[in-house]
């Protein structure tokens, strides 16, 4: 499809129904262009109204761009049920898929290709063991061996819809946060290690060699445990039990398929306070361990899209101090902060700025938790954080053009060059940080989020945005002796990447718009 279709199917088919609302609220038939800046036309007024002056350099193509649009959450419920929780429950907080809806279609449009199977729901589903209803080993004292052990009927369901949409599998061992139905206590170290060791194999075995009327669908990627430095919440043991339960599952595993990429410990806090970062490298180190990935989650508490990459680098960092330089590292936790509430838009602004930044840092796999701030509504209908998946999901296969005026504060700009080099693509995104979330903590940077849980964050910043009002945008490096034919869609309070301008831009010739922040802007280019 080329992107002159694209930007067709996108105001004609994504975003139809929320277009066909805007216009009957505020009863307009179509949406203003901005007026362009032609050469000649001033060339410091944008300057003069606060606008960036960013460059595409399209002379000589980069590296392929990543995607990095991993998740949490499947696009196939496991169940079929009223709210999507247990019967004779009640939500206190959102729900994943409420509806139960089939949401294959809105992942292939995202693009989304990493499904990390945490907190599938409100049942359990994809846990091993523990209290929620749809476990897969409900008793503890089973025989592992005995197919009728096991209950895989509603996590079938979930790993199909996965590989119907052409995702990669990543499996969570653990247990699921069930808070959003008022049920915890969920947390403790299984009782048998052993046993849940042995299970976990066979769990691997129905997945990946069809034992028990199975799948075979070649699950990679194998996490032990869901964040047990958050306690009570999912671990109530100490660290030495984490430890024993990591090393009996990780050999376990082993001894079904030693290629398998094992790891953990999805850690959350950014310290060593319960041992999750040195202690646990050196007892993998010491005990002769598989550790092909470490896991940790991040959840900016101030609202700063670029804690993302320094906390990131933190962990690189530490794991290549530590021996582990092959050892890949996953972000397979972030959103907007878990207890801050903001405007889609905003969202969306740091979501686009998130994905653009972490392109530069050293993570390996990064998956969204889409459940609080969601990339989907509860209708089935993408949210403006998932239009902006949609935009990113375009920029696949193309290699990354190198710029200048985007900067690590909010002002993102991501350009990307197709193999053919006929097509362009530039994303641009406009996000602030609160004036009240900037500046050094009074009290320092440790912050308590449960009962002797606390989180170290990292060095709030002070900034002073500039610039940041539009931006004048020049192509520079294609050999199009024609020009370009460019539209634009725009992600605001009011467009979900809808089309808002399409213009033939001449060689050399500077394109200027206003974009305040809280915006983002896909720009779509083709030869002439």
């Amino acid at each position: 499809m080329s992107d002159r279709d694209l930007s067709a199917f996108v105001d004609d088919t994504i975003d139809a129904p929320r277009r066909r609302t805007l216009r009957r609220l505020a009863g307009f038939a179509a949406l203003p262009l901005l007026p362009a800046c032609l050469p000649g036309c001033g060339g410091d007024t944008g300057v003069a109204r606060g606008y960036r002056d960013v460059s595409i350099d399209a002379s000589a193509p980069g590296a392929p761009i990543r995607s990095l649009r991993g998740v949490n959450g499947p696009p196939l419920p496991g169940v079929q049920a009223s709210g999507h929780i247990p019967s004779g429950t009640t939500a206190v907080k959102p729900i994943f898929n409420p509806r139960c809806l089939d949401l294959r279609d809105a992942y292939r449009k995202m693009g989304i290709d990493f499904v990390r199977t945490h907190d599938v729901d409100a049942f359990g589903t994809g846990d091993l063991d523990g209290s929620a209803p749809n476990r897969m080993f409900p008793e503890l004292g089973a025989d592992p061996t005995d197919p009728a052990s096991y209950r895989f009927q509603a996590m079938d369901r979930v790993m199909a819809g996965v590989a119907d949409c052409g995702a990669t599998p990543f499996f969570r061992l653990g247990r699921s946060d069930r808070s959003m139905i008022a049920q915890i206590g969920n947390g403790g170290p299984p009782a048998d290690m052993d046993r849940f060791a042995e299970a976990a194999a066979y769990v691997v075995r129905h997945y990946n060699q069809g034992w028990a009327n199975g799948r075979r669908d070649d699950v990679r990627y194998w996490e032990i445990w869901n964040e047990p430095d958050i306690r009570p919440w999912f671990w109530t043991g100490d660290t030495d039990q984490y430890f024993q339960l990591y090393a009996k599952v990780a050999r376990s595993l082993q001894r079904v398929d030693p290629t398998l990429r094992i790891g953990g410990p999805s850690s959350v806090v950014n310290s060593n306070a319960f041992g999750l970062e040195r202690d646990f490298l050196d007892f993998v180190r010491r005990e002769r361990l598989p550790l092909d990935f470490y896991s940790m989650h991040w959840y900016p508490v101030f609202d700063d899209p670029f804690d993302l990459v320094r906390i990131a680098r933190k962990f690189r960092t530490l794991l290549d101090q530590h021996g582990f330089g092959a050892t890949e590292l996953h972000l397979n936790e972030w959103n907007y902060a878990l207890r801050s509430h903001t405007t889609e838009a905003r969202h969306a602004a740091f979501v686009a700025v998130s994905l653009m930044l972490l392109q530069d840092a050293p993570v390996d796999r990064a998956a969204m938790y889409a459940r609080t701030m969601p990339l989907i509504h509860d209708d089935g209908e993408l949210t403006a954080a998932g239009q902006v998946f949609v935009a990113l999901a375009g920029f696949d296969g193309m290699h990354r053009l190198s710029m200048s005026g985007g900067d690590d504060e909010g002002f993102a700009v991501l350009g990307g060059l197709s193999p053919d080099a006929r097509r362009a693509r530039v994303l641009i995104a406009n996000y602030e940080i609160d004036a009240d979330h900037l500046g050094p903590l009074p009290n320092g940077n440790d912050i308590e989020v449960l009962p002797d849980v606390v989180l170290t964050v990292p060095d709030r910043r002070t900034i002073t945005y500039r610039n940041n009002a539009g931006y004048r945008l020049s192509l520079d490096g294609l050999r199009w002796p024609r020009g370009a034919r460019v539209s634009r869609h725009r992600i605001d309070e009011q467009r979900r990447l809808e089309r808002v301008e399409t213009i033939d831009v001449a060689p050399g010739q500077r394109l200027e718009r206003a974009m305040p922040p809280s915006t983002v802007e896909l720009l779509l280019a083709e030869a002439l």
